[in-house]
């Protein structure tokens, strides 16, 4: 995520002379000119060099900066240092490293702090304001950009008090202080209008201008400031701005419900200027793209960019930068309440009216209020019974709605808790490489889950699970059968030993649930193990079956039942009893192996795809049919077997409803 450039448009402010990429050939230009600079040049042209070339490069660029650092130190270059300081953070803080991004901000407040920097003070202010923004800590972030707009005021630095100005509009917006929003959006533009030798910066100017407007659904004043924008971009070729300008040209077009244009415009800023962009717009395109698609029921596309999207935010880890940044502004606390002061006085004027355009709101209000009891009054007056009844109805119903919130909130803060207890994707990737899992509850919450772990002998182990039920009681059971497979491993490491111990403590702890002789819940599942160069699988089944497909292996085990024209597929047959009470509870669950071999793909799966009920005659899919399915799709890739999978149950199902969760996992050895 460049934190340069942010999608909400709050803009950063640098040190260095340069904040705006260059063209590549000047880069390599600067790296030239490089053994013919005196020290104290090299300083200032390793930090421009770092600066500009971690646009596509932030390794080299992080390179660069550290070079700049080292010769700083060494000749004492203060200014050039705190310059250095800057941009490493602000490397840092596109990366998401937020810890190292405020270590560098912090070594530049000092240093210009200890030297009388101001013009660093205001830079390094906005930057860390940037990273407030971006996590939504917007109170915050508009603390540090009005000490920041306050010093760009003192130095006369009009380009960065514009682009200050942008970020303070853009914050009251959000935090609904509309009159505060268009003043200093007004104070942008003005600056802007004297500054048209610049057209970067009006350009940005026409961005937010474009966003106001956009907010306030007036569309042709935004497709107008947007033009604007994407001329002056064009003018000075920055392909970061122009992939934002496409983005919000989407939004627009999506909330005309002109659909094609806004896939268009969508797809040109991806294929134009996403190569180097920031990883949070692309998210955000992502987003655009499968709420697009969703709106005309393309559901595959929707599917397929909303897995992009959700890919990229479940990869950025935001907390413990969060709460750093939480504690650090403590440290500014004095001076930001006295800059609240300061900006207190300058906007007095406005919080004035707007108090004074309330009061006539309220009084105008009270009046029409009272007209309006006084004649809802006489006409309803002979109705006085009906009125009781409606009354008794409307509370009736605003129970029932309030009711059915709780709930429905309830299930939702439940789905939550329950997805943390399920594999996650980083774990996943690290041990599985090439798989997918299509996971589809009947409802919010899901009976069914998947679930991985490393035994303790370096093997891993991952299952495809069935609890009782599903809704919120199967989601329930889930959390119980994870928490009992968690314990089993704990000494265990062969999968029918550990299905064994887990069945033993859910029937221990499912005896309290206060019947005769304990609860006969628990799970179906198949617990697969990979020994760790992934040569032998060996799994326990519980009910739920397991396959092995590869057309060119013409070899199965004796265990297996091979399937398909050339015997491409073995099945693999489960024990019939669940991990749970059961009559035949005390026999063991049987260990089964089987050798592998590049090319295998193994599957397994849960109940709910073969009983779902749909086609032509509104029939059980069945096992027979997932198993051809299986035959067919072999061949593609992971992730496109897993679309094909969601499309072919879709198109099965049809109209009817989903009649339970669904859970399918597919591993490429």
């Amino acid at each position: 995520m460049k934190i340069r450039y942010l999608y909400f448009f709050f803009l950063v402010v640098s040190l260095n002379t340069l904040t705006a990429q260059i063209p590549q050939r000047q880069i390599d230009s600067l790296i030239h000119s490089l053994s013919d600079l005196n020290e104290e040049e090299k300083v200032v042209t390793l930090n421009n060099i770092a600066w500009n070339i971690s646009y596509n490069d932030f390794n080299l660029g992080l390179d660069y900066a550290f070079k700049s650092i080292e010769l700083a130190k060494k000749i004492n270059h203060i200014k050039g240092l705190s310059r250095a300081y800057n941009t490493v953070g602000t490397i840092y803080a596109d990366l998401g490293m937020y810890d190292e991004a405020l270590k560098y901000y912090n070594l530049t407040i000092e240093i210009n702090k200890k030297n009388n920097l101001k013009d660093g003070l205001a830079s390094v202010y906005a930057n860390i304001a940037n990273i407030h923004a971006h996590l939504q800590n917007y109170q915050i972030a508009k603390e540090y950009y009005l000490l920041s707009n306050q010093k760009f005021r003192e130095l006369n630095k009009v380009d960065s008090k514009v682009k200050t100005d942008l970020s303070l509009s853009k914050i009251y917006s959000v935090l609904n202080q509309e009159d505060s929003a268009d003043y200093y959006l007004d104070e942008a533009f003005k600056s802007a209008e004297k500054m048209d030798k610049n057209p970067h910066i009006i350009a940005n100017v026409f961005v937010g201008k474009a966003q106001n407007e956009l907010v306030k659904n007036n569309y042709a004043q935004t497709l107008l400031y947007l033009r604007g924008a994407e001329e002056k971009f064009t003018q000075v070729n920055s392909s970061y701005d122009l992939f934002q300008v496409y983005k919000i040209y989407g939004e627009l077009y999506y909330q005309q419900k002109k659909y094609a244009l806004a896939v268009k415009y969508y797809t040109k800023g991806l294929d134009k200027y996403s190569k180097n962009s920031t990883v949070t717009l692309k998210s955000d395109v992502y987003k655009g793209l499968s709420d697009t698609y969703l709106a005309v029921g393309n559901f595959a596309q929707a599917h397929f960019y909303q897995t992009k999207h959700i890919l990229i935010t479940d990869s950025l880890n935001k907390e413990n930068s969060k709460n750093r940044l939480l504690i650090m502004e403590n440290t500014f606390k004095n001076e930001r309440s006295q800059l609240e002061l300061e900006n207190l006085k300058n906007i007095n004027r406005l919080q004035e009216a707007e108090i004074e355009k309330q009061n006539t709101q309220k009084i105008a209000l009270a009046i029409g209020l009272f007209l309006t009891l006084m004649l809802v009054f006489f006409v309803l007056k002979s109705y006085r019974e009906k009125r009781k009844a409606n009354e008794l109805i409307l509370t009736q119903k605003k129970i029932v709605e309030e009711k059915h919130k709780e709930i429905t909130d309830s299930i939702n803060y439940a789905e939550r808790i329950q997805r943390s207890f399920l594999a996650t994707t980083e774990m996943l990737d690290n041990h599985l490489k090439d798989y997918f899992v299509f996971f589809k509850p009947k409802d919010v919450v899901s009976g069914d889950f998947y679930w991985a772990a490393q035994l303790n002998n370096g093997n891993f182990a991952f299952t495809c699970a069935d609890s009782t039920g599903h809704g919120v009681p199967g989601a329930i059971m889930s959390i119980l059968n994870i928490s009992s497979l968690e314990k089993s491993i704990e000494k265990e490491t062969e999968p029918n030993k550990i299905l064994n111990k887990t069945r033993e403590i859910i029937i221990e702890r499912l005896k309290k649930d206060g019947s005769t002789d304990g609860g006969r819940d628990g799970m179906d599942c198949s617990l697969l193990v990979l020994n760790k160069e992934r040569t032998q699988l060996s799994f326990a089944a519980a009910n739920n079956p397991v396959f092995i497909v590869n057309p060119n292996r013409t070899e199965w085990p004796v265990n297996s039942l091979p399937f398909g024209e050339g015997r491409g597929g073995a099945e693999f047959k489960p024990d019939k009893m669940p991990v749970g009470k059961h009559d035949n509870d005390q026999d063991s669950f049987s260990l089964q192996t089987s050798s592998l071999q590049k090319g295998d793909v193994i599957y397994t799966l849960t109940d709910g795809f073969s009983d779902q009920f749909g086609g032509d005659k509104g029939k059980k899919y069945m096992i027979k049919n997932f198993k051809e399915l299986l035959l067919q799709i072999v061949h593609l890739p992971m992730l496109e077997q897993e679309k094909k999978i969601a499309i072919e149950f879709d198109n099965w199902k049809g109209k009817l409803e989903q009649v339970d969760d669904v859970c399918v996992i597919g591993v490429r050895i």
